[in-house]
């Protein structure tokens, strides 16, 4: 019952689709689970990101490996702070479900409880549940080790300003070699770079696989376009 009480509660703090049903139901009943579990879970996704970038930057120090200088980031750096912040997220999750589960098996070994057909229940419980919540690391770990083309795609800005464009109208303004170098190309700073070209702005761009994109094209584009 713990460990079940313990999914209920972080299933609304994770942003997964699977829980947006069960964290709309239990927000306004309980309000006090907004305030506790949502900054456990920051301060885990917090800590987790700086332990991986301090890592990742150890290990290139000691490689020598060449570091981007501000405002530029780093598409390596940029992949091992997302996979520091969804590991945080899975270890905030799991790692208080296997505590309660591995608990309740020493219990059993303590007491000398005879072993019964629910006694491995716990152990299931935090095994499904971990593997549950480390579904976005695994597909993140998947676009790092196997990255695609990704363009950075412009939307229009004169349709911005009035509707939100259709996604026939943006431009394919530049390919990358993973969808990190296009993140971090896209978090560029604006100052370093112009509001817009022929007419597409970097406001609001957005990166998306070239398996989306069949056929780039970009009305009006000039000479820094594709």
């Amino acid at each position: 019952m713990v460990l079940l009480l313990w999914v209920v509660v972080m299933g609304t703090a994770v942003s997964f689709p699977l829980f947006v049903p069960l964290r709309e139901l239990l927000e306004p009943a309980v309000p006090p689970l907004r305030g506790v579990v949502l900054p456990y879970m920051a301060s885990l996704v917090v800590f987790g990101s700086n332990v991986a970038v301090l890592a990742a930057r150890g290990l290139a120090a000691l490689l020598s490996w060449q570091v981007a200088m501000a405002p530029a980031i780093d598409p390596w750096l940029l992949a091992v702070q997302r996979v520091g912040e969804l590991s945080g997220i899975v270890v905030a999750a799991a790692l208080p479900a296997w505590l309660v589960a591995l608990w309740s098996g020493r219990q059993r070994t303590v007491t000398g409880t005879r072993a019964v057909p629910m006694a491995r229940v716990p152990l299931a419980i935090a095994l499904v549940w971990t593997v549950v919540v480390s579904q976005p690391l695994f597909g993140l770990m998947g676009r790092v080790l196997f990255p695609v083309d990704t363009w950075l795609m412009l939307p229009p800005v004169a349709a911005a300003e009035t509707e939100p464009p259709s996604a026939t109208e943006w431009c394919a303004y530049q390919l990358h070699p993973s969808s990190f170098a296009c993140e971090a190309d896209r978090m560029t700073p604006y100052a370093v770079r112009p509001e817009s070209v022929d007419g597409y702005g970097f406001k609001g761009a957005r990166c998306v696989s070239a398996a989306d994109v069949p056929r780039p094209e970009c009305v009006g584009r000039g000479s820094s376009g594709i």
